[in-house]
């Protein structure tokens, strides 16, 4: 034995096999590492692998046989008597020790791999291994309600029944209930069954239902399910005549049904006297109906649906005078239109007296509360410590007002009380997980409170809704990062605000104004607004467009102060934070006053009896 291995050890079989091993999985791992980068096929690495193991033996052959000389490759000879065995040398020390890292690393490599993926790109694991987050059993979702009508036009009926007795049950804190906005994204997803709106939930039981409008009676179906054992816990059909009072009758009976059911299979201890969807309500059905399709519309609002909400809504009000929901939510799509760029009335004196006639018919009514307060914090300078009141008691008498705590976020940011902000727009998110304004609200505090990084986390969710932003508080921080992908998505989005098919021309504009310092940003702004009138938008006519455009082009001093808020606490704009145009802001807004009255925010500090400073820190 001892002879043949020195014959392998003379013929340098082991330095050969050693030297094949090290260089073949060197190139194991080139071709894992930029195998994709190359376009390399799946199977590369596989294939690889074959071709190294299979040519270990002809190497193993080829090395026992020849020997390499000066001459070239020549067939090893045999060997001489008193040729014993030769000892170690450096090189064999460097080619052990190389050997001993591959094996530690392959070793390491196999020890930490994860489980190997399924054909679909999941991966598996034992059954034992796994536990599936199971959802609360007290857990609920309200799907809208189907419009099977002859005629197709009761949608926004179905979606009003699901809101009212998703309202309802929403008050109760035993009960773990999904948003609208999550509940009602599944409307057309008719393919999906129970079982599986339920996983992607995280809901143990739903309710489904169906409407159906004949002339003047109507037909309700509603069915509770537990979507675990997809079995039917109660249904219920209600075939009566049309009137407010029936509806709302039929909302209380379904939303009291599906309390006690719950309360019978889990056990709950809960009041099981629920208030009455009537409450504030209407006895005129044409009313109601004008109602619900006004808050179908008034939720789903946009340059079109908002005009035609109203509209709704102040019919609801004139056939019933004393329909107190109706006047409140007629009151916050008032207060909206001029952030939408509509002056052709005086919204915010409408807003107002619709506010007023609602809390004076129900004094606790939250939504009423909420366009009173918004309407305290309009007007050249806002009354800020009432609006705050104001929301606060919207949002104890409904905690679930998620327009109330969004709305208070925007207080806090107009004020610099960045950490508040946060705490209220992580509180609207709670209640609807997919509301846009509130997930851009939540995204942009984390901005001004410095946390760059974890501000750009947060805007992607923002990315999968409809909602659709211009990123003011986000394009100088962008730009700046050097993100200019990013940016140029965010300005496309900005640009498909503008009338017309040819709008996209603003993102070079905009992106370079934005980025390059040695930009002639006024002689730029004169052609940009003369292009836009040219493209038939004109400048100022909408108040986040001006915004966006201004603060690009640095006329910090030409933002109009009463129509547009927030942008002094903006961070990412050269010159702008301590500007006087930024300072001018603070102090004719009155937002310095009520520091005075209430006290500075952290990053900001009183300079002597008439100035301030605030400083601003990147903590991305």
């Amino acid at each position: 034995m001892m002879s043949f291995l020195s014959e392998l050890r003379r013929r340098n079989v082991f330095r050969v096999a050693a030297a094949y091993l090290v260089v073949g999985w060197i190139v194991m791992q080139v071709v894992a590492t930029i195998g994709s980068a190359a376009g390399l096929p799946d199977w590369a690495d596989s294939l690889a692998l074959i071709i190294l193991v299979s040519g270990f033996p002809v190497i193993l052959f080829i090395a026992w046989a020849f020997e390499l000389t000066p001459e070239g490759m020549k067939k090893t000879g045999a060997a001489e008597p008193d040729e014993g065995f030769r000892p170690v040398g450096p090189s064999d020390y460097v080619l052990i020790a190389a050997v001993i890292v591959v094996i530690g690393i392959g070793g390491a490599q196999f020890v930490t791999r994860g489980p190997a993926p399924t054909s679909s790109g999941a991966v598996t694991a034992s059954r034992d291994l796994v536990d599936p987050v199971r959802p609360a059993a007290a857990s609920i979702a309200v799907l809208p309600f189907a419009d099977l009508s002859e005629a197709g036009d009761q949608e926004y009926f179905g979606d009003g029944i699901a809101e009212e007795i998703l309202n309802v049950l929403a008050r109760i804190d035993a009960l773990d209930v999904t948003s609208r906005t999550s509940a009602f994204a599944f409307k057309s997803q008719s393919a999906l069954s129970i079982r599986d709106i339920a996983a992607s939930l995280q809901v143990r039981h739903v309710l489904e239902g169906s409407v159906r409008t004949s002339g003047d009676m109507i037909r309700i179906t509603a069915q509770l399910i537990d979507a675990e054992t997809d079995q039917h816990l109660w249904s219920e059909t209600f075939d009566r005549a049309r009137n407010a009072e029936n509806i709302f009758a039929i909302q209380d009976e379904i939303s009291a049904a599906i309390l006690t059911e719950l309360t019978r299979e889990l056990g709950l201890d809960v009041d099981t006297n629920l208030p009455s969807t009537a409450s504030g309500g209407t006895s005129e059905i044409s009313a109601f109906d004008a109602y619900l399709e006004g808050r179908t519309l008034f939720i789903n609002r946009n340059y079109e649906n908002l005009p035609l909400a109203i509209e709704r809504l102040e019919y609801a009000t004139q056939t019933d005078p004393d329909f107190a929901r109706a006047w409140a939510l007629l009151a916050v799509a008032y207060g909206v239109a001029p952030g939408w760029a509509f002056s052709d009335r005086d919204y915010s004196t409408l807003s107002g007296q619709a506010s007023e006639r609602a809390l004076a018919l129900d004094p606790d009514n939250s939504l009423g509360l909420t366009a009173m307060a918004q309407n305290a914090s309009d007007g050249d300078i806002p009354d800020w410590a009432l609006a705050i009141e104001l929301y606060q008691r919207a949002i104890a008498a409904d905690p679930n007002n998620a327009t109330a705590h969004l709305w208070l976020s925007q207080i806090w940011r107009d004020l610099g009380f960045h950490d508040r902000r946060e705490e209220s727009a992580r509180r609207c998110l709670d209640i609807e997980p997919r509301y846009g304004v509130c997930l851009y609200d939540y995204a942009a505090a984390a901005l001004s409170q410095g946390n760059e990084g974890v501000a750009f986390e947060r805007l992607l969710p923002l990315l999968s809704t409809q909602h659709a932003e211009s990123y003011p508080a986000f394009l100088g921080v962008t730009a700046r990062s050097g993100r200019d992908i990013v940016l140029r998505m965010m300005l496309r989005e900005t640009a498909d605000f503008l009338p017309g098919s040819n709008s996209r021309w603003i993102i070079d504009d905009l992106s370079r104004a934005l980025s390059d310092e040695d930009y002639d940003r006024q002689a730029a702004r004169l052609r940009f607004e003369a292009r836009l009138r040219d493209e038939g938008f004109e400048p100022g006519s909408d108040n986040y467009i001006t915004m966006t455009y201004l603060l690009a082009f640095g006329a910090y001093d030409e933002i109009p102060l009463e129509e547009i808020p927030g942008w002094w606490f903006f961070t990412g704009y050269r010159g702008l934070q301590n500007s006087d145009a930024a300072k001018n802001a603070v102090i004719q807004r009155g937002v310095l006053d009520y520091w005075r009255a209430h006290g500075f925010p952290s990053q900001c500090r009183p300079v002597g009896a008439d100035d301030f400073e605030c400083r601003f820190e990147d903590r991305s």
